[in-house]
């Protein structure tokens, strides 16, 4: 197992929105977790999509990488991964596209095709665990201390393989310490945490503050990977990602799982 960085930015800085896939060579599958834009340069190595929200440094590309799944006969069904209501939000969304599109291009329509044609969708929540069938050995659990990223609803999450905690990880999540000691777990574990640093503001209404996660434990900043850095601040919350402990997301690339 291995994880890919391929985007560690926000939706500013178009072509490097964070996109991380965890590559499980001993079974040849991959997990994209979120779907910007340029997920569909991968489409080809993607078995399953876990997204966190719906903006569209998150989900920006999905709509044409499920098309694509679906219409190229050299492209593999995938699963799709997210919290219930980010997943019905999702939802309505290409349905009313497919709706528009097939008015447009056809003088009957006959209903809305369902996200359900394009994808085995998996709809998360924090009183059970979630098992891909897609990529054995999956499951994903979710928090049970939910989030808010502004005025929609966000969603973090654990990453297991084979009954074994791979990976925890926070995307625009407000700094919350119940929802951080959920991701970590106790001190001692080694798996690492992806958390997003997408402000210096403390007390954001939409995202974590570096300065926040700066006051961790150190145990947890051993552990702590930095992601959805805005390009203006990249210079800025690198220098305190070096100097305290933390660490870039690129660097997971060179993680050695346990």
């Amino acid at each position: 197992m291995r994880f890919k960085i391929l985007g560690h930015n926000d939706m500013f800085t178009y072509g490097s929105e964070n996109l991380t896939l965890i590559e499980f060579d001993e079974i040849g599958k991959t997990l994209a977790i979120e779907a910007p834009y340029h997920i569909n340069k991968h489409i080809e190595n993607i078995d399953a999509v876990l997204f966190t929200h719906i903006d569209t440094d998150h989900v920006g590309g999905l709509e044409t990488f499920l098309f694509r799944k679906y219409f190229d006969p050299n492209l593999t069904r995938p699963a799709l991964i997210a919290k219930d209501s980010a997943m019905y939000e999702f939802t309505k969304t290409v349905e009313l596209t497919m709706l528009r599109e097939r008015s447009c291009h056809s003088s009957q329509t006959h209903g809305v095709i369902a996200l359900d044609t394009y994808a085995d969708c998996y709809e998360t929540c924090w009183w059970k665990d979630t098992k891909v069938k897609e990529i054995p050995g999956l499951t994903i659990r979710q928090p049970r201390k939910q989030n808010e990223h502004g005025a929609m609803t966000t969603s973090a999450f654990l990453v297991e393989f084979n009954g074994e905690t791979i990976l925890g990880y926070s995307g625009d999540t407000v700094f919350d310490t119940m929802l951080i000691e959920e991701l970590f777990g106790m001190e001692g574990l080694t798996y690492p945490v992806i958390h997003e640093a997408g402000t210096v503001y403390p007390d954001h209404v939409c995202h974590t503050s570096i300065l926040e996660l700066v006051g961790l434990p150190k145990w947890m900043r051993d552990r702590l990977y930095i992601n959805h850095i805005p390009k203006m601040f990249e210079e800025w919350i690198n220098m305190w990602i070096n100097n305290c402990d933390m660490h870039h997301v690129k660097e997971l690339e060179y993680y050695e799982h346990q």
